[in-house]
């Protein structure tokens, strides 16, 4: 990977989670409304989960923090998982205006973003020199 996209990728990638998190915050309804039916506590699962993609972000952009950032981003991204399953059975109304292949494409996605976040772990590029 050359230097140059090596660091766009990583400054690209806290960007987007820490939009991501923010926006668990400004607009919670969103979240809740795609959590399965069946999990406890969804205000605080959301705010939980848009709390560590903003401090983890913020991870993303220190040599010394980037891979406990990244791999821990990994894992929620694993837990996640069983979100997006259970779209497959219980399909919030996003996905009906997304058309069908919406939730198994959202699956697929999943390991695009579990193998950049752990490309970017293993970038030991400083973002500013």
């Amino acid at each position: 990977m050359s230097k140059i996209i090596g660091k766009v990728s990583i400054i690209v990638m806290a960007i987007l989670y820490f939009l991501a998190g923010l926006n668990h915050f400004r607009d919670p309804q969103f979240y809740l409304d795609i959590m399965p039916s069946f999990f406890p506590i969804k205000e605080i699962l959301n705010f939980v989960s848009g709390g560590m993609e903003v401090v983890l972000a913020i991870g993303l952009f220190s040599v010394s923090t980037r891979k406990i950032s990244a791999y821990l981003i990994i894992l929620l991204l694993i837990s996640f998982f069983v979100v997006h399953i259970a779209h497959l059975f219980q399909t919030p109304d996003i996905y009906n205006e997304l058309g069908k292949a919406a939730p198994y494409l959202r699956i697929v996605f999943q390991f695009v973003f579990i193998y950049w976040a752990y490309k970017v772990g293993q970038n030991k590029q400083r973002i500013l020199n």
